[in-house]
């Protein structure tokens, strides 16, 4: 039996023909069921104030006030905890059906099964005894926060423009039919110079607008090559980005997907 207070920890690696290439650690600190609460109700408040955030909900909105008054105590009475949760289920329902909405990404993280074993939980709850309640509701929380992230990444990340250009040079260097085209040196040398550059803070991500326009003549070139992959609609998509970060590093991720489909050696 543990002691409260102690951490319990778990690290898991990657490893490729022996060596370790990746990796992450997972720590839990053990702690008393008042405890798990304050702490689980931080994180609700935490979530709901991404969904009022991302998408100017009033559902959140009153939900974060509601958390945020619950949480002026200090300690939250279990009795307390599942009647917040108990008067929320119904704008719950209602706020997660509309985060779904309006895109096509379905549901990686599996949150409306979470959503109903949440919601089982609430309504199976009997006294006082919450864990495995508490047990659900994190559940959940963690899964919409990483759909959160998952919605707004959808958006565009200009901090993964890095990580485009270095995809976007290693496509013209591994996949023959584009490092045959006339254009492929030329392609890897803009790359090679724009990595260089943020690497050692000699430029920054403001200058990929310009990086793309330069990098226009090869994509045009790998569109005529190669009119099967039908690039003329995603490169459209990378004209009408404009000069929005976000926008062009979606776009250009677009075009890098669609380029990464021909097939290796070709």
């Amino acid at each position: 039996m543990a002691a409260r207070g102690e951490v319990v920890s778990a690290n898991v690696s990657e490893v490729v023909n022996g060596a370790i290439i990746n990796g992450f650690g997972v720590g839990a600190r053990l702690a008393s069921t008042p405890q798990c609460i304050v702490r689980t109700l931080e994180l609700h408040r935490s979530v709901f104030t991404r969904i009022a955030a991302l998408r100017g909900d009033d559902l959140a909105d009153e939900e974060v006030f509601h958390v945020r008054k619950l949480l002026e105590r200090r300690t939250v009475p279990l009795k307390l905890y599942v009647q917040f949760l108990k008067d929320g289920l119904s704008p719950l329902q209602t706020m997660l059906a509309a985060l779904r909405k309006g895109h096509d990404l379905g549901d990686p993280f599996g949150t409306a099964r979470s959503r109903a074993e949440f919601v089982r939980r609430v309504n199976a709850v009997r006294g006082t005894a919450v864990d495995n309640l508490i047990v659900a509701h994190i559940d959940l929380l963690n899964r919409l926060d990483s759909f959160l992230t998952m919605l707004q990444l959808e958006a565009g990340d200009p901090a993964d423009i890095l990580q485009n250009v270095r995809w976007h040079r290693e496509l013209y260097a591994d996949i023959k039919a584009l490092s045959e085209l006339r254009s492929a040196r030329d392609t890897r040398k803009l790359c090679d110079q724009f990595i260089r550059r943020i690497e050692r803070r000699g430029g920054t991500y403001a200058d990929f607008p310009a990086l793309l326009e330069r990098l226009r003549k090869g994509l045009d070139e790998a569109a005529e090559a190669q009119p099967r992959q039908r690039l003329a609609a995603d490169l459209k998509r990378l004209d009408e980005a404009g000069d929005s970060l976000a926008a062009l590093q979606r776009a250009h991720r677009g075009v890098l997907l669609k380029l990464s489909t021909l097939r290796r050696g070709a």
